[in-house]
């Protein structure tokens, strides 16, 4: 859950800074791009530390 707390507040930081930008009104997505789209899932892959085994 904290993780899920952290990416929120992000999203909610990098709206701000999209402002009018902002692209993902309705989406309600947990990972957007920095403008609010959809994420390209290979991409999300490589921009997360990978887990510890």
């Amino acid at each position: 859950m904290t993780a899920l707390r952290a990416q929120r507040a992000q999203q909610i930081a990098d709206r701000q800074a999209a402002g009018d930008a902002w692209k993902g009104a309705g989406h309600d997505l947990v990972f957007t791009t920095k403008n609010g789209t959809p994420i390209e899932p290979r991409n999300l892959n490589r921009s997360r530390a990978p887990m510890p085994a």
